[in-house]
């Protein structure tokens, strides 16, 4: 019977994630899936979560299906007599190898068979980029952007035929952004994050050896401007904290947004949160975990209104989607009747200045809580790198965006 993967425990650091292993006399697979090993308690003997972690079911069916891939890798390469490799492995769980070894996209000298003047061709490899996309980030959350680069190109397909060699032209960028802005009418900034995207495709077809893009290709850039983001003030969370919702359902939602803005957790963390993490003897208590999306270390406090929240779901919180949670959370903000004032915004399409006005409660999502923490404590004063060992940020720049202006300027009088 052929060996199969399993999997294993590895520390790194002072934390630990399970990794699928695999070894046969002198050959090792080790690839790291990205979770975390709590304790004995949230594992059963063969390193599955069990009953007592959050969403198990869904959690172990992704390592299911890493271990599945993992044994269909090892199979093929004992069926076509060649030696496994962690590095070839990690590619085809990327969506970037067949297990046949005969596809085109796989080669020995990495070369490609792929038409390049072929639209189905292209959105062949825009589906492995897709998948590849998908299984490597580490936050479904993260995955939205991708999705909607499909579809941008699917409609710009009927309409102008895409193929690798028209996107290998100084005129393909310009074009496709003409397209954007005048029959999807959408704003300079969404095009900006769309051409970010795309880009990321073109680097993957570069990758892939498949064709080497012209500089000329990259050089249309559109540009992008300060957006308006709101935030709640201090007063506005208190009084949230303390609003009573009519369903217990919106309760859900409400507390879940409370505990957003009091830690400054992302909303793809909360649905991990483990009480073994909690230290109720530091000031204030404290949670410490690891960011689902970048893996970075944070330390968040926790208020007392948190903690009470906590108690009540008995440290299991579970999120619904984010366009569930952001749908919902807009229809508790204005049943308050205390989040229904007018915003000025300021979007820029085609590079002309487009003011229109926006209720409170219509700009505020699962990012806001994160926003809504970041920017109150950088108007108590509280430094940058503090706020960022709370947040997990890498970048102090990114902290620094959510500081506000100063609007008294008193201190300028003689």
């Amino acid at each position: 019977m052929e060996k199969q993967a399993k999997l294993k425990v590895v520390k790194t650091g002072k934390y630990q994630y399970l990794y699928v292993r695999w070894k046969e006399y002198d050959t090792e697979l080790r690839v790291n899936t990205g979770k975390n090993y709590k304790s004995a308690t949230y594992h059963t003997v063969d390193l599955f979560y069990n009953s007592k972690y959050p969403d198990y079911k869904k959690e172990n069916e992704a390592l299911k299906e890493l271990l599945e891939k993992t044994n269909k890798y090892i199979h093929a390469c004992k069926k076509n007599k060649r030696k496994p490799s962690s590095k070839e492995l990690k590619e085809y769980l990327r969506g970037k190898l067949h297990l046949d070894f005969k596809h085109p996209l796989f080669k020995k000298d990495g070369g490609s068979d792929v038409d390049l003047n072929s639209s189905a061709s292209l959105f062949d490899l825009f589906g492995k980029f897709y998948a590849y996309k998908k299984s490597s980030l580490r936050s479904k959350y993260s995955f939205k952007d991708y999705t909607s680069l499909r579809n941008v190109l699917m409609e710009y397909n009927r309409e102008e035929g895409i193929t690798i060699n028209k996107m290998n032209t100084v005129e393909f960028l310009p074009k496709l952004n003409y397209f954007l802005v005048h029959k999807r009418k959408m704003s300079d900034n969404t095009i900006h994050k769309r051409f970010q995207t795309l880009r990321s495709f073109m680097y993957y077809i570069e990758e892939s050896d498949i064709i080497t893009f012209k500089k000329s290709a990259f050089k249309f850039k559109p540009k992008k401007y300060q957006s308006v983001q709101y935030a709640l003030t201090p007063e506005e969370v208190d009084y949230l904290s303390t609003f009573s919702c009519i369903s217990r359902f919106h309760k859900n939602i409400k507390d879940i947004f409370i505990i957003l803005c009091r830690t400054g957790m992302a909303y793809g963390d909360i649905g991990f949160i483990n009480e073994d993490d909690i230290d109720l003897a530091s000031v204030p208590p404290t949670y410490s975990y690891i960011r689902e999306k970048t893996k970075e270390e944070c330390i968040a406090p926790l208020s007392k209104d948190v903690l009470e929240i906590l108690e009540e779901y008995n440290y299991s919180i579970t999120p619904p989607t984010t366009q569930h949670f952001n749908r919902e959370i807009k229809k508790i903000l204005k049943n308050t009747g205390k989040f229904d004032d007018s915003i000025k915004l300021t979007n820029y399409q085609n590079g002309k200045k487009v003011i229109k006005k926006e209720f409170k409660y219509n700009l505020i999502g699962s990012h806001t809580g994160r926003r809504t923490f970041v920017t109150n404590s950088l108007a108590k004063g509280i430094g940058s790198n503090v706020v960022a060992t709370v947040t997990g940020h890498k970048s102090i720049a990114t902290i620094n965006k959510y500081a506000k202006k100063v609007k008294d300027l008193s201190a300028f009088a003689d």
